[in-house]
């Protein structure tokens, strides 16, 4: 299942329990009926909870991201997601998370993506920290890729 951001210049809410027009005030309206529906009908001990479930629980309660980002981050939140989401939060390793990162690299993505990857599994396994599903943040150690400066074009004779 991915997660996709709300649209927020849609008509009426198409959900019938919502019933009302979607604006700025309901602008996570789409976003928490996707946190819903990776709800599980009950809760597993707290540390056997997929990484997809944490996902959807840093979501709903632990970003404050913009529409514009929310939208920038689709991406990312859905290879994450598909890569590690069946995983239990605990059994996820530095070496997985490395693994996935070289991987990443041989198929040609760049610094600045992977490091966007990593950045996110860090505050989502973070937050799996702070809420007491995990002793220990393992990606809290990787660090990122330097990216260095651009470096400006060289003037051309025309």
């Amino acid at each position: 299942m991915n997660w996709e951001p709300p649209d927020y210049k849609s008509g009426l809410n198409e959900d019938p329990y919502l019933c009302v027009s979607v604006s700025p005030a309901n602008r996570y309206s789409r976003k928490i009926l996707f946190l819903n529906s990776l709800r599980v009908s009950h809760r597993t001990p707290a540390g056997e909870l997929t990484f997809r479930e944490v996902v959807g629980e840093y979501l709903e309660r632990g970003t404050r991201w913009s529409e514009a980002t929310a939208k920038k981050n689709v991406g990312t939140v859905n290879l994450l997601t598909e890569e590690f989401g069946d995983t239990a939060v605990s059994k996820i390793t530095r070496h997985q998370i490395e693994g996935y990162l070289a991987r990443r690299k041989d198929e040609g993505l760049s610094k600045a993506s992977r490091n966007r990857y990593l950045c996110f599994a860090k505050v989502v396994l973070g937050k799996a920290e702070e809420w007491g599903y995990v002793r220990q943040n393992v990606a809290a150690g990787i660090k990122q890729e330097s990216e260095g400066r651009e470096l400006p074009r060289p003037y051309r004779p025309d």
